[in-house]
């Protein structure tokens, strides 16, 4: 791959490519520097990035989390391959490099154990694109929630919130995130103002937009209880995948 006559070099990121990586971050997705730079920290625990050079300059980075776990009763886990954060700079793109990043990084993820590769698009009309390009052939929905105003609920670090996650969800197929994949779901979420939370009904994860909260994920104690009125549902179209899904699966933490 080529441009100006200058070759585009594919490979795997570096812990040297940190300062560029998390420039290129800020630029294309518009978050704090302090969150790229913790993705980066933790990256090793989570998963595999794959970046795109030329002349010493990283031009676009995607990264494949290996850090899920799809449990299922009954069923051995699966280690499950997220595509996550493929950006490229404004000024190398329409060079392909979107599509060469993305398949990188599932090479590498599916080299570091991952046996079913998905992906959340950030719009709708990008499922036909990964589809495309990873032959990714199934699709599937997930309930999210918004709320106008938290209850009242206190604060819980990674590992607690882990805990109780896979108690309530042990009778059902779900996807177990690492404990680095989880601390940088909670950095996502502390950083826009929000965190992992307790309240008498259950657990929750939240961050702050500018008209409320986003809650991409709810879990109550007594799942036949109703959702409190505080939580307004919100149904999306969630993951394509390369293999089927379990039916009624649930895997709310993708770091959205």
């Amino acid at each position: 791959m080529t441009a100006s006559d200058h070759v585009i070099l594919l490979r795997p990121w570096e812990a040297r490519d940190a300062e560029q990586l998390i420039a290129l971050w800020n630029r294309v997705f518009g978050d704090p520097p302090e969150l790229a730079e913790r993705f980066l920290a933790l990256l090793p625990g989570m998963g595999r990035g794959a970046v795109a050079e030329r002349d010493g300059q990283i031009l676009g980075a995607a990264y494949l989390i290996h850090g899920f776990m799809l449990s299922a009763p009954g069923s051995s886990p699966v280690r499950c391959g997220y595509l996550y954060a493929v950006g490229v700079d404004k000024d190398a793109r329409g060079l392909g490099l979107g599509t060469a990043l993305s398949r990188e990084a599932a090479a590498l993820g599916r080299q570091n154990g991952a046996e079913i590769l998905c992906t959340l698009p950030a719009e709708g009309s990008l499922y036909r694109w990964y589809g495309e390009i990873l032959d990714l052939r199934h699709r599937t929905e997930r309930t999210a929630y918004r709320s106008r105003e938290l209850p009242p609920a206190e604060a819980l670090r990674a590992e607690d919130y882990s805990a109780t996650r896979e108690t309530l969800l042990r009778e059902v197929p779900h996807v177990t995130p690492t404990p680095a994949s989880m601390a940088f779901q909670q950095e996502l979420c502390r950083v826009y103002g929000g965190g992992l939370f307790r309240f008498e009904d259950g657990i929750f994860c939240a961050y702050q937009e500018a008209d409320g909260w986003v809650v991409p994920e709810l879990l109550l104690f007594d799942p036949l209880k109703p959702v409190p009125e505080a939580f307004s549902p919100v149904t999306v179209p969630y993951l394509c995948s390369d293999a089927p899904l379990p039916e009624g699966f649930i895997w709310n933490l993708t770091f959205d």
